[in-house]
């Protein structure tokens, strides 16, 4: 069971597709161990913002 997962990245762009392009180099350069959340802001005067938060499991200390 997962409890906490640590944030190591936010990415924010306002192109979608650029925004995919930075998060799929941003996991490769981890390994691919990364999860991500993606999420668009909405403004009414604005064009959207799109977030993506890379997130990876913390490393387990062995056990003594």
């Amino acid at each position: 069971m997962i409890l906490h997962m640590q944030e190591i990245m936010r990415i924010v762009d306002s192109d979608e597709q650029s925004l995919a392009t930075r998060v799929e180099a941003a996991v490769a350069r981890l390994g691919g161990r990364a999860v991500v959340s993606r999420f668009t802001l909405w403004y009414t005067t604005r064009p959207p913002v799109h977030h993506a938060v890379l997130r990876v499991e913390p490393e387990l200390s062995p056990s003594r």
